[in-house]
């Protein structure tokens, strides 16, 4: 396993993108494995107050104490912005799921030093 990805597998606290209000999203199928693995996940959604009676946060800069790392699981475009807000808040940890991924955000997180593992499902890895 890269050693980002094995990195980035031993943090806890790890906000979530790509969450949904519809049930059957990987988003969702996602989420709930990595809470099921022990993981304290804070989603991201700018819309819904909850899920699975967890609170959502609005924006990154909404928790506190901030998170090791970052799961991505939206489209490449919302990635970009994703990753941004990493590198803004000094997060260098994340985790882009296969179809979020794009050469812009991996060209991003490579010239602001942020670890990045992508092409490869978390869920396989847990």
């Amino acid at each position: 396993m890269q050693n980002s990805a094995q990195t980035f597998l031993e943090l806890k606290r790890i906000a979530f993108f790509g969450i949904s209000r519809s049930e059957l999203k990987l988003g969702n199928s996602i989420y709930r494995a990595m809470k099921s693995h022990g993981y304290h996940l804070y989603p991201i959604h700018p819309e819904l107050d909850r899920i699975d009676g967890d609170a959502c946060f609005k924006s990154l800069a909404d928790i506190s104490p901030q998170v090791e790392g970052i799961l991505i699981n939206v489209i490449p475009v919302r990635a970009l912005g994703v990753l941004a807000q990493a590198a803004e808040l000094g997060i260098l940890h994340v985790w882009m799921q296969q179809g979020a991924e794009s050469g812009a955000a991996k060209q991003f997180a490579a010239t602001n030093n942020i670890s990045l593992t992508t092409s490869r499902c978390i869920l396989l890895s847990m």
